[in-house]
């Protein structure tokens, strides 16, 4: 007799965030509490461990996902790893295909790192994870490209952090009475880099948000974006728009 929770996915779960955006968001902090018994993400500060003996895995992950998470060093980087890929085949077999098993979504990476599904490889794919949250986001319209972005409230108002992710003119017109002000502009400009496929390819000060407007080396992004709470204390930003060419301007 078939095994009814087979290819059953761990609980995620899945929302519209724009016009044909679906979003699955994954509470690693449960997760851990499922898996390991662990008082939360506190306790995924150790070293890797041998995940083999936890039993849905092998009914969800597909070949060589279980050698790949088993080959990281620590614990939380398998954590992460796993809570995104969850995030990913909870939306796939949502919204794209209600007949694939989990088993056999996969993603695969572009030479600068950008996350993409080869069985549909038409169908944007964006994936993030921070604290206690990880999501995957993906494009039901082909020509939507995507990007997003999870950040905690709680982030370092340093001179270094400021100079390293703000340029000059984006520090001066910051708002510093408003607490968003900081989580707000990082997460959008991270979910802007994810949306032209470049990541930490580019530097982050060529994005600058400025009195509301979305800017790459000083000119208005043609794109659409949207920051809101994803739960207490964390920040989603999404941008999306028409898939862009790539860029011939240096980094």
């Amino acid at each position: 007799m078939p095994n009814p929770s087979r290819n059953r996915l761990p609980p995620g779960t899945v929302s519209e965030i724009a016009q044909n955006i679906r979003l699955c968001r994954v509470d690693i902090e449960a997760l851990v509490k499922n898996w390991f018994g662990d008082s939360g993400i506190e306790g995924l500060r150790r070293p890797a461990r041998d995940l083999s003996s936890i039993a849905p895995l092998p009914d969800w992950l597909a070949p060589g996902e279980l050698e790949t998470v088993q080959g990281f060093k620590a614990l939380k980087r398998q954590v992460e790893w796993l809570a995104g890929r969850l995030a990913v085949k909870t939306l796939v077999t949502a919204c794209l295909d209600a007949g694939l098993a989990p088993t056999n979504v996969t993603v695969a990476c572009e030479p600068q790192g950008a996350p993409y599904l080869p069985l549909f490889p038409g169908h944007c794919l964006s994936i993030t994870h921070a604290g206690r949250w990880a999501a995957a986001a993906v494009s039901l319209d082909p020509a939507l490209a995507i990007g997003i972005d999870i950040e905690r409230l709680s982030i370092p108002g340093t001179r270094a952090f400021l100079d390293l992710v703000f340029s000059a003119r984006e520090q001066a017109a910051l708002d510093r009475s408003d607490p968003l002000s900081l989580p707000r502009a990082w997460t959008l400009k991270e979910a802007y880099l994810k949306y032209i496929r470049r990541g930490f390819h580019r530097s982050l000060r060529q994005v600058e948000l400025i009195d509301g407007n979305l800017l790459e080396h000083g000119r208005p992004a043609p794109v659409r974006w949207t920051v809101t709470p994803l739960a207490p204390g964390y920040l989603l930003a999404l941008v999306f728009g028409a898939r862009p060419s790539p860029s011939a301007e240096p980094d």
